[in-house]
């Protein structure tokens, strides 16, 4: 008899095995140039906006084609193996936090609370390692400017890079509590462009001009 660890792995198995294959697939998803064969009762099941979305159509095609289709991978890869991988963990790369912020607001936008935990949490894991990056402030930018409950995270956010600002001797430590500082001293306002442009070695700020090597 197989114990409870085991009936599950086979389980985990076999619907990573039917997001690969597209076995029994009853849903087409397109985003962009790329497609995934998929299942009602995965995708639909687990979020009401993809569901509310899917009835309004005729056929089996749902067109996600104003999302990214990289992002849309990740969310597909969470909903039938309980997590993505967002290159931190295989690289260490701090772009992991631009993954895991627009994963977050995917997440948010299809209303799939356990794929929003997991992204804030993976975002979390990066934090100490990357707030002071650039992934970190434009991360920030996008936050603010797609999510309505953004201000909630920006604040758990900004208490992390203070702490870390008073204890490290950070290269780009000031363009992060800068940008932090615009970010949340501006309430609803909007940014059409990156609060940071990066050229080569040079920052530019685009609130105060300011130059940061």
């Amino acid at each position: 008899m197989l114990c409870v660890n085991e009936t599950a792995s086979k389980r985990a198995s076999i619907t990573s095995s039917l997001l690969e294959t597209g076995a029994y697939s009853d849903l087409v998803i397109e985003c962009k140039d790329k497609v995934w064969k998929v299942h009602k009762a995965i995708v639909l099941l687990s979020s009401k906006p993809l569901d509310d979305k899917f009835n309004k159509i005729s056929g089996d095609t749902l067109d996600l084609n104003e999302d990214q289709p990289e992002i849309v991978e990740h969310m597909l890869d969470f909903l039938y193996n309980e997590d993505y991988c967002d290159h931190y963990e295989s690289d260490g790369s701090v772009n992991a936090l631009l993954t895991n912020a627009f994963v977050y607001i995917l997440a948010s936008k299809y209303r799939m609370e356990s794929l929003q935990a997991l992204a804030i949490r993976k975002y979390e894991e990066v934090m100490p390692e990357g707030w002071n990056s650039y992934p970190f402030i434009e991360s920030l930018r996008i936050l603010y400017e797609n999510d309505e409950k953004s201000d909630e995270i920006l604040k758990g956010v900004s208490v992390e890079a203070v702490e870390s600002a008073g204890k490290t001797s950070a290269r780009h430590g000031d363009v992060a509590l800068d940008v932090l500082a615009a970010l949340l001293s501006n309430g609803q306002k909007r940014y059409s462009q990156p609060v940071i442009s990066s050229r080569d070695t040079v920052w530019h700020c685009r609130h105060c001009s300011r130059v940061y090597y």
